[in-house]
């Protein structure tokens, strides 16, 4: 036995009629997702403070000089140090977004060291990192700042050590400028001057919007 289905006044059945109304739901909630997709994408590859999601390359010499040159140098006395590092990030920073840099450290001697200590200084917190640290005083005995530390064991001749992070920047305490103070040596303790490394990555501020 078949029933008739009761028509709609635009001549579809009550069915088609609701199967129309599924699919015209599915459209419109399919349309809604597609600026939220492109929200999370942008979220994913900017991150919620500003910082890009990508870290900075950074080449494991600063110079002209490959690894194999400057342990070379070491050898017959053109270079007295130990470890060779540099920093890859911007100069130029806006107050109130976040920036991400890479440090590397290399063992540019022919020793093999138990243990390489790093330390990241700066007035505020990491807002994160590659590899996991742990909270010290800053290791200049600045009360203002705090470092971030790594411990590598067993820092092999010719290796390289490589950490990026996610800084935030404001303008306390310099109005115009800021600055990151890194420090590494090898060994238990820093007893001897080529054994420690240190140097200061300058930023200035520059004027633009704090949002991403």
């Amino acid at each position: 036995m078949s029933y008739l289905q009761p028509m709609q006044p635009n001549g579809q059945t009550a069915q088609e009629e609701q199967g129309r109304l599924r699919l015209a739901a599915v459209l419109r909630n399919a349309w809604l997702l597609v600026p939220a997709m492109a929200v999370a994408s942008a979220l994913l590859a900017v991150g919620a403070a500003g910082a890009p999601r990508t870290w900075p390359v950074c080449s494991a010499t600063s110079g002209p000089l490959s690894i194999a040159e400057l342990r070379a140098a070491r050898r017959v006395g053109d270079v007295r140090a130990k470890l060779w590092s540099h920093i890859c990030g911007p100069t130029k920073v806006i107050p109130g977004r976040n920036y991400s840099f890479t440090v590397v450290v290399t063992n540019i001697s022919d020793t093999h060291y138990r243990r390489l200590t790093l330390w990241v200084s700066h007035y505020l917190p990491l807002a994160r990192a590659s590899v996991a640290y742990r909270r010290e005083d800053a290791s200049n005995g600045d009360p203002r700042m705090q470092s971030a530390v790594w411990t590598l064991t067993n820092f092999k001749p010719g290796q390289s050590f490589r950490v990026s992070f996610t800084l935030p920047f404001t303008r306390h305490p310099d109005p115009k400028a800021s600055n990151v103070e890194v420090d590494a040596f090898v060994g238990q303790v820093p007893a001897y001057p080529t054994n420690l490394l240190g140097f200061t990555h300058d930023v200035v501020f520059i004027r633009g919007s704090s949002s991403p």
